[in-house]
């Protein structure tokens, strides 16, 4: 890894406290392969750069690099990226704007609250707001993500739990040219206290998924043409594992976090999705969920 992911992760954790973990992941170029992950407790900078100098060798490989923004909780394996209930503390709030919204570009130059943080992902910016205490209220900082997302023109299903790409590493994705994600602006002295953000509390709630709903979300399928069905599962299929820490399984079901949310739940054990049925089935509170109402969740409509 080059300088930059060294200066990112040190801004990013310099307020975090023990006992956590960095969680790095390298996102697999297909779905033959599981993610793994490595958990480094937090300060143990010789574990952290052997960690790093691993992933940048999977990463020219063509494998994704990207770190959760929380730190962990300590015992997670290998294959786990750990969800909500395995958060510690958020030390910043962030928003991923793809390149092509240049109105949501234009409200970051806008915003009253300069970023910390500015990194070009290879297809757009992620913009971080330092906090100067690292938060535990994960429903909260929820809501600012979203609302934060919501104003600023960028990717609603970001949460608490999400991983974002790491600077100083290439984005492997086939449609991105392996372009470079780099750190760009950083002001490790901008820091913020949570309450700050309390104007960007998104109003919006869990999506609802009703019985009464399911006539329409069939008939609005009908109307999708085969090759969108593909492009459509493709994307829920990419927004499941890198939002909601979603992996492969060999019976051919991606299991992740629910994303239609609720307070039990854990990647793997109450939400999967089927790509040849094109359903989701959630274990926990909603049931068989279809996939236009998927989509709804995980704001790909």
């Amino acid at each position: 890894m080059n300088d930059d992911t060294w200066r990112f992760l040190t801004a990013l954790y310099a307020r975090c406290t023990s006992p956590a973990c960095i969680t790095l992941s390298a996102l697999p170029p297909s779905d033959r392969f599981y993610t793994p992950s490595r958990h480094i407790p937090l300060g143990n900078s010789q574990v952290l750069q052997d960690a790093l100098e691993r992933l940048a060798v999977t990463n020219y490989m063509g494998w994704g690099a990207v770190v959760g923004i929380a730190t962990r909780q300590s015992g997670l394996t290998r294959y786990k990226r750990g969800g909500k209930a395995d958060l510690c503390e958020l030390p910043a709030v962030f928003v991923d704007i793809d390149c092509n919204d240049s109105s949501g570009l234009d409200r970051i130059h806008a915003c009253c609250l300069p970023p910390s943080i500015q990194v070009a992902s290879g297809y757009g910016q992620h913009y971080f707001w330092l906090l100067d205490k690292p938060t535990h209220d994960f429903r909260w900082t929820d809501r600012v993500l979203r609302g934060l997302a919501e104003q600023l023109h960028g990717d609603r299903a970001i949460n608490s739990a999400s991983a974002m790409r790491m600077p100083g590493t290439i984005n492997t994705k086939p449609d991105r040219n392996g372009a470079w994600c780099c750190l760009l602006k950083l002001h490790a002295e901008r820091c913020y206290p949570v309450e700050v953000f309390t104007p960007y509390l998104s109003k919006s709630t869990e999506v609802n998924v009703t019985r009464a709903s399911q006539p329409l979300i069939a008939s609005a399928l009908l109307h999708w043409k085969r090759d969108e069905y593909v492009k459509i599962t493709q994307a829920v299929e990419d927004r499941l594992i890198r939002h909601f820490d979603g992996f492969w399984k060999p019976n051919g079901w991606l299991s992740s976090l629910c994303p239609c949310g609720h307070k039990h739940d854990h990647p793997g054990q109450h939400f999967g999705f089927h790509s040849s049925h094109r359903i989701g089935h959630c274990f926990g509170k909603h049931g068989r969920i279809d996939l236009m109402t998927l989509c709804d969740a995980l704001h790909l409509m």
